[in-house]
């Protein structure tokens, strides 16, 4: 080796050696980050359906709570105070709407109804009262008076008859027990009776003309 020439030591290398385990920590914290954010995706959609879910039981409770309203304010027979009573319900704001239909609902747009014989926003006696609430009572009272009524002119002594069935009626109310299912039984009685009534007076032979004669006066 020459005086001159100097020996050189071997540079130094600086640098990153990429292995497999750096491999496999990168995809692992990639995964690790994936996987959380698909757990943060899933809790908030989660608490998206569980609200929705709320507020869902909220609005059916809302509605099951007005539909009881209504039926509550509608089951007389009267349809002015019926009317009457759905809009006092939407002016206290116990009941919703955005149609208007209730606030405009005239009588002649109420749904008819099985009603008595009378006048059920007048009548306030407790007997009334039960028929008027009760479909199957108002039909047979409808149909008990328009046969009597039709009856009546015809039959002596009916009216008399009339009232003892009526003063029997009302006793179920001080009976006590089931009133309605007393009052039932009372009107099929007396609708039955007075179909016999019917039946009897139509089967009559009618008056000869020689018997006509006989009971008109001579004017």
């Amino acid at each position: 080796m020459a005086a001159t020439e100097t020996t050189e030591a071997p540079a130094n290398k600086k640098g990153f050696d990429f292995t497999a385990t750096h491999a496999t920590i990168i995809v692992a914290i990639i995964t690790g980050a994936a996987t959380a954010g698909g757990a943060i995706f899933t809790a908030r959609e989660n608490l998206n359906a569980e609200k929705q879910k709320q507020e869902a039981a909220r609005t059916l409770a809302q509605r099951e709570f007005e539909t009881k309203l209504i039926f509550d304010a509608i089951k007389g027979s009267d349809p002015k105070e019926s009317i009457r009573n759905l809009k006092f319900f939407l002016e206290a704001g116990f009941l919703t709407e955005s149609s208007y239909k209730i606030r405009n609902l005239s009588e002649s747009d109420y749904p008819s109804k099985n009603r008595p014989s009378f006048d059920c926003g007048e009548d306030k006696a407790d007997v009334a009262q039960v028929i008027c609430n009760d479909p199957d009572l108002a039909v047979k009272d409808k149909v008990m008076a328009e046969l009597y009524y039709k009856l009546l002119p015809d039959t002596p002594g009916l009216k008399k008859e009339q009232q003892s069935w009526i003063n029997e009626r009302n006793r179920c109310i001080a009976a006590g027990g089931n009133v309605v299912r007393c009052m039932i039984d009372k009107y099929d009685i007396r609708i039955g009776q007075l179909k016999e009534i019917a039946t009897r007076d139509a089967s009559a032979p009618a008056p000869s003309p020689a018997s006509e004669a006989a009971v008109t006066p001579i004017k």
